[in-house]
């Protein structure tokens, strides 16, 4: 993902916003950061929430686009969780996903 956003970057220069959606097991890496303007995760697996993902990027798109300042960050948690097998629908990754949770206003 890094290299693909990369050449996009370097294709629409840098006043062009880019939005990259990823899985909630993505590996964010600095080349993703550096070329991204806006990353919106996932919240389900298997994925139930594409319209919610890309309202969500629409309207970071929208508020980027008039002037606010969005930012982004990345934090490495150690912590290995094979995405085969998991479900945010129910056992142990719904629950961890749930304390996860905090109200953000978009």
């Amino acid at each position: 993902e890094g290299q693909l956003l990369q050449r996009l970057r370097q294709r629409l220069g840098p006043d062009v916003p880019i939005v990259a959606t990823l899985d909630l097991h993505a590996n964010i890496t600095d080349k993703i950061l550096a070329n991204a303007d806006i990353i919106c995760g996932y919240q389900t697996y298997p994925h139930l929430d594409h319209y919610q993902v890309g309202y969500r990027s629409a309207v970071l798109v929208a508020e980027k686009l008039a002037g606010k300042n969005l930012v982004m960050a990345r934090a490495t948690i150690p912590m290995m969780a094979p995405a085969h097998g998991y479900t945010t629908t129910a056992g142990g990754l719904k629950k961890l996903m749930e304390n996860g949770w905090i109200d953000v206003e978009i």
